[in-house]
């Protein structure tokens, strides 16, 4: 047996100025459904706020929507990508942010 039936793959080769990591159509469905219940209450946590720890973070969401805390992460970083919000990290070991737009 090679190792092509070892490993089969469904995967497409990566063209030049594409992303190399891709996610799959049920990925994007899934990022969409969190985002719809968590993105509001991220949103109105970070509004007025000039720095937070993302501890803070998620207790404010998880105290309006049930949500694991990765998540909170995840939408913070898909807020950020489209433009919703922007901020630094101050303190990657303390999680620590700084809201500048």
């Amino acid at each position: 047996m090679d190792q092509g039936q070892l490993f089969e793959t469904n995967f497409e080769p990566v063209q030049p100025g594409k992303d190399v990591i891709a996610q799959s159509p049920s990925q994007d469905v899934e990022l969409a459904r969190v985002r719809s219940k968590l993105a509001e209450p991220i949103l109105a946590f970070c509004s007025g706020r000039t720095e937070f720890f993302m501890t803070e973070l998620y207790r404010y969401v998880s105290s309006q929507v049930e949500c694991a805390p990765g998540s909170v992460d995840r939408i913070l970083r898909a807020l950020r990508k489209s433009g919703q919000i922007d901020y630094e990290v101050i303190s990657r070991r303390k999680s620590h942010y700084r809201i500048t737009g």
